[in-house]
């Protein structure tokens, strides 16, 4: 137990276990600040049945089993009344649709949900305003305001501070209950959100922490959820199909993960098909899929489904990656392997690979049993087409990614354009920025040339990146970090992308250290 002041230095702070043990002192510590600052002995006790009825709710709901976790306490003391903050970093709580409770309809046995509610209907009755947000991967936060007589509220919210580590949760070993694979509800994007948590704790992409912006994706197509339940509703785990750019041709299969307790169940192949079938359904003509390479389990599930490896993304991850249910968590930048499956039967390609890395591109070609033909003459003429040169930034990766969708008939354009975006985004210390050049374009060849000699190393393929074309996929590195730590890769392929993008750096390195200074 720790107290405090919260950043700024001008409010006191409370942090606790949670533990209804240590309540007592977070009680006290309540009704002593709101007795200094002005509020009766009524008003204080109305304060501390507050805290506490919403204290035991936490405990109970969201931060149950969680040992290693805090709840901290600020105390916000305004001119017009107080303003307690609890922050806290346990479950997803459905912060849209709370326990609600209504005394008219209180029954003689009450049921868990009624309790639940009733708890939340006594601090409300009593406070001026509870409120629960919902701050993504910063967890919860629950602001109590008591107004001081005469006085009306004007709040500003602050960012809660980050807390400890989430606990590891055993998985069990038994055989699955029976389950259905469907499309989600919208009433259990909550779930997905918890299912999330129980997994990646806050580090993964921001938006899965938000049930509401789950349900906007669900039903802009962006996303497409799929839920393992039980024949109770259980959700037991999700995985979705997520579509770029208005894309319909191709999606990429992610945001899968498997409550701890069935992880031992297989019910993530059996999503893992179920989400390529859906695809092959919908008439994609094929689906990739970005495995961490921090275990091996999400990779091994592509290959049993017909993925192949086809690019070594180094450093795409968040660092600290919290894997709670699979080893805990990974130190520095995880990386990705980037797999492929195709869905229809491939088209013929015309590739126009750099000479250094022709034999490699010729690999992974043949890996993916798709038709092709190289093509690295400098004769060859460029398309009579304008430049188009994309570039997005994925802040909570600190990653970008520059899209090279035509090199068009002035090649020096393209890449002096693109050599800006790289200073930009090195300014802006971004780890890693992924070139993606289109490959079946005839100057090609030449522009992965002049990035390689810029300090971009190799990647690998994309197949059907763009509408119609597949990518060279190039990556500069922007960190000290060593990126080929806690790699993990399982098939030849792998090993083969891991070796030579590995020998690339060692290229790079060694001529940067022939340049003179």
């Amino acid at each position: 137990m720790t107290a405090m002041c919260d950043g700024s230095g001008q409010f006191p702070a409370l942090s606790i276990p949670p533990k209804i043990a240590y309540m007592d002192a977070g009680l006290d510590f309540a009704q002593r600040v709101s007795a200094v600052h002005g509020f009766d002995a009524l008003a204080q006790n109305q304060i501390r049945l507050a805290l506490e009825e919403i204290l035991v709710f936490l405990i109970q709901h969201a931060l149950k089993g969680q040992k290693d976790a805090s709840v901290l306490l600020t105390f916000e003391t305004l001119a017009h009344g107080l303003l307690i903050r609890i922050n806290e970093k346990g479950l997803p709580l459905d912060t849209k649709n709370m326990p609600a409770f209504s005394p008219e309809n209180l029954k003689t046995d009450m049921e868990s949900d009624e309790l639940d509610g009733l708890s939340l209907f006594l601090a409300r009755s009593v406070m001026d305003t509870v409120v629960f947000k919902n701050r993504g991967r910063n967890g919860t936060e629950i602001e109590l305001f008591k107004q001081l007589p005469g006085k009306h509220i004007a709040t500003q919210v602050a960012p809660p501070a980050a807390t400890g580590q989430e606990p590891k949760v055993a998985a069990a070993a038994c055989p699955p209950p029976a389950h259905t694979i469907r499309p989600a509800l919208e009433s259990e994007s909550i779930e997905i959100s918890r299912c999330a948590f129980l997994v990646y704790g806050y580090s993964y992409e921001d938006y899965i922490y938000y049930p509401e912006r789950i349900t906007e994706l669900n039903r802009s197509g962006e996303l497409r959820s799929l839920v393992v339940v039980t024949d109770d509703g259980v959700v037991m785990g999700h995985c979705a199909l997520k579509f770029w750019d208005g894309r319909t041709d191709q999606g990429e299969l992610g945001v899968l993960f498997v409550k701890p307790e069935y992880r031992r169940q297989r019910l993530g192949a059996h999503l893992w098909r179920a989400i390529v079938e859906r695809a092959r359904e919908n008439g994609l003509q094929s689906i990739f899929a970005r495995s961490v390479t921090g275990h091996s389990a999400s990779q091994s599930l592509a290959h049993e489904n017909g993925f192949v490896d086809c690019a070594l993304l180094l450093a795409l991850f968040p660092r600290e990656v919290e894997l709670k249910a699979l080893g805990g968590q990974v130190p520095g930048k995880m990386s990705s392997m980037l797999q492929y499956a195709q869905l229809k039967p491939p088209r013929h390609r015309i590739v126009y690979p750099p000479e250094r890395y022709r034999a490699i591109v010729e690999t992974l070609y043949h890996h993916a049993q798709i038709p092709f033909t190289t093509n690295s003459s400098a004769i060859a003429e460029p398309a009579n087409r304008e430049p188009c040169v994309q570039i997005q930034r994925v802040p909570v990766m600190n990653i970008a990614r520059i899209d090279i969708q035509s090199i068009g008939h002035q090649p020096e354009r393209a890449w002096a354009w693109t050599q800006g975006c790289v200073r930009r985004l090195c300014g802006e210390k971004m780890d890693a920025i992924y070139l993606s050049i289109h490959l079946e374009d005839p100057a090609a060849a030449s522009f992965a040339e002049d990035c390689a000699n810029a300090g971009f190393i190799f990647a690998g393929i994309a197949p059907d990146a763009f509408v119609g074309a597949d990518a060279l996929i190039m990556q500069y590195l922007n960190l000290a970090e060593d990126p080929f730590a806690q790699l993990t890769v399982c098939t030849d392929t792998a090993s083969l992308l891991r070796d030579f993008i590995l020998n690339d750096r060692k290229r790079l390195n060694t001529s940067l250290g022939e340049r003179p200074s």
